[in-house]
């Protein structure tokens, strides 16, 4: 099976996107999350102990004081989350791929029983099917990954027949002893 494609900087975007939703969804888990809620409650009770060990009086209770510190701590979070997400964009655009870089551009895939040779502007490579580690399909692409971010990247917009070539890369990654 012979495929011949041109990539753009949307199909890269849709890549990235896709990514990004993996790799945060690796990072955070649910044993996490349920870590920090244990964690919040422990620290109110034990702020509630200490108040009421130190003979805490509603009558001692300054506003002024506690609106102070809650609009410190809130200040922080929101430094936090702009920080965050400056970082998250900078990443973005470091990683944007370049006109005639390896990403965007035209490339030329032929599919066979031993692998996968790919040509494109900046030279050739060939991967055995005993190289793929998984192929997935999401949001519109097809990919066949080669490690955890390094993927050959198919939108499903550009190809003739996408069920079809989803059948047969996952056929030939079967038979190379991958599962499916």
């Amino acid at each position: 099976m012979e495929i011949i494609i041109t990539l753009d900087k949307e199909d890269w975007k849709k890549f990235h996107s896709l990514m990004q939703k993996q790799l945060c969804e690796a990072a955070s888990s649910k044993a996490w999350r349920a870590g920090e809620m244990l964690l919040l409650v422990a620290l109110g009770m034990a702020m509630g102990f200490l108040m009421i060990q130190t003979g805490f009086r509603q009558a001692d209770f300054h506003w002024p004081t506690a609106l102070l510190v809650a609009g410190f701590f809130l200040l922080l979070i929101v430094i936090f989350f702009i920080r965050l997400y400056r970082i998250q964009q900078g990443m973005t655009q470091a990683s944007e791929p370049m006109k005639g870089g390896a990403f965007i551009g035209e490339h030329r895939f032929v599919f066979d029983e031993k692998g996968i040779h790919t040509a494109g502007g900046n030279g050739e490579s060939r991967h055995a099917w005993s190289s793929v580690k998984r192929i997935e399909r999401a949001e519109g692409l097809i990919m066949i990954y080669f490690d955890t971010l390094f993927a050959l990247v198919f939108p499903e917009s550009k190809l003739s027949d996408p069920e079809e070539f989803y059948r047969y890369v996952n056929e030939q990654y079967s038979q190379a002893g991958g599962s499916f």
